[in-house]
């Protein structure tokens, strides 16, 4: 499974989805995505860019959704039969976070 998150994507005790799918005994996380400012807000500042990562508490690959492409590539899905999508929005940002769920 993979998730694509951005910094919102947490429970009611600020937990990131990606820690909770990791820690969770019944779910084999494989991979994380992020959008504009990052999986885990890592690119909070302006329009920046960013490129593919690992990720410090699970060491899973991070891929950019924000950087060379904008949509999950077959190498990407490669790493997951199922992808879940958690981007909150209020409708501020109507340019990129619902042109990645597209």
């Amino acid at each position: 499974m993979a998730v694509i998150s951005h910094p919102a994507s947490v429970d009611s005790r600020l937990n990131h989805i990606a820690d909770l799918f990791w820690e969770h005994p019944e779910i084999r996380l494989t991979a994380i995505m992020g959008p504009q400012h990052g999986a885990r807000g890592e690119t909070q500042d302006d329009m920046i860019e960013w490129q593919d990562y690992r990720d410090r508490r699970t060491g899973l690959p991070v891929f950019s959704l924000y950087g060379e492409v904008r949509k999950p590539t077959a190498e990407m899905l490669s790493h997951a039969d199922v992808v879940v999508f958690d981007l909150q929005d209020v409708g501020a940002r109507y340019y990129t976070f619902i042109h990645t769920l597209a």
